[in-house]
């Protein structure tokens, strides 16, 4: 019997069938639906048997290095001027090197005046010493010729001006001490006006200086990141890429390709909507030559990755309006059997009912 006929003889039952009560309708509708169709004596079909087995459907897309721990570095210190940096972009750094260093107008200025003020104090130091010795010398030498009682009297002058000159000792040396200690803190300032690399890392951007610019404390004047950890950034604005996600990261350009393995550590489908920003983040599993850091980024994965799962060729698959079917190849008969489908990669669709193993469908 041909198709055609098998379709009358269907549509004649379904007529005679006609008086059934509204509720078995109901019944059949949510039913999978099956014809029955005769198979000619000697067709020659191409077949394919539903099998079980493994089902993945990859995800591909590009992707690029990323830092996640970067930093952009100000001087907030005071007014300074620019006077030399020792990093360009691409200079790795240990923490605490000095990448630029400035001088502050302000600061120079108070330590000389300070350093001349000190000048003065030492030599009116000098002076004063002198001066005083001298008249502890001259009372001492008053003391010839004098009587017991006078002799008595200037020894007492004499240990005042004495104690008088320790006195003026003591204190001066203090204050001279106070104003060195003055100094040595604004020098301290002056060599310490440097910008110094707050971790290990590479220097991404300088900004352009010429000697004795005026720097503004809201600049950025150098950009870094750490070189300890890295990111690969891959769009995915269809949150295709799930958490912990297996994936293949390339990077190279032309033939000169390097290979890693990775997992996604972000991904949009675990994120709240206000934080989805269309992209998900790898951690590779072996270290990247900063090297190829800046060049052309591949990422593939499974996007689905089902285990022990009916599996049939995609060619088998028909549609008939919304629905979709198969031709089930019996013996001699053909049936035509809608199927439930899940997803579907380039070659093989993933059957969710309708089917059971072993079934023997037509591809064409």
């Amino acid at each position: 019997m041909s198709r055609s006929k098998a379709a009358a003889v269907l549509l004649a039952a379904a007529v005679l069938l006609g008086g059934c009560s509204r509720q078995a309708g109901s019944q059949q509708n949510e039913m999978i639906l099956e014809e029955t169709l005769e198979a000619p004596e000697k067709a020659n079909y191409k077949t394919a048997v539903v099998e079980r087995g493994n089902f993945t459907k990859e995800v591909a897309g590009s992707g690029s290095v990323v830092y996640p721990v970067q930093a952009e570095l100000r001087w907030t210190e005071g007014s300074v001027r620019f006077d030399e940096f020792y990093v360009t972009s691409g200079t790795e750094v240990s923490k605490g090197d000095v990448l630029a260093r400035f001088t502050t107008e302000e600061n120079q200025v108070a330590l000389e005046e300070k350093q001349l003020a000190l000048e003065r104090a030492q030599r009116d130091f000098t002076l004063g010493k002198q001066q005083r010795q001298d008249q502890i010398k001259q009372a001492e030498a008053a003391l010839n010729g004098l009587s017991s009682y006078e002799a008595r009297i200037q020894a007492l002058n004499i240990q005042k001006l004495q104690s008088q000159y320790d006195q003026y000792v003591y204190q001066t040396e203090y204050s001279l001490a106070a104003q060195q200690e003055e100094i040595q803190k604004l020098q301290s300032q002056i060599s310490e006006t440097v910008l110094v690399a707050p971790f290990d890392g590479i220097v991404d951007s300088v900004v352009s200086f010429n000697q004795g610019d005026k720097v503004d404390q809201s600049q950025v004047l150098v950009t870094m990141y750490a070189s300890d950890r890295l990111l690969i950034s891959a769009e995915d604005a269809e949150g295709a890429y799930r958490y912990n996600m297996p994936v293949t990261v390339q990077i190279g350009n032309n033939d000169e390709v390097e290979t890693y393995t990775g997992r996604v550590i972000s991904a949009s489908n675990i994120l709240p909507a206000a934080l989805k920003q269309g992209q998900a983040l790898i951690e590779l599993d072996g270290k990247l030559d900063p090297a190829l850091a800046k060049r052309k980024v591949a990422v593939t994965g499974n996007d689905v990755d089902l285990h022990n799962v009916l599996l049939v060729n995609r060619s088998a698959i028909k549609k008939d309006e919304s629905r979709r079917y198969v031709y089930v190849l019996d013996g001699e008969t053909v049936k035509k059997r809608y199927v439930v489908e899940g997803e579907n990669n380039m070659s093989t669709t993933w059957i969710l009912d309708g089917l059971t193993e072993g079934q023997t469908l037509i591809l064409d």
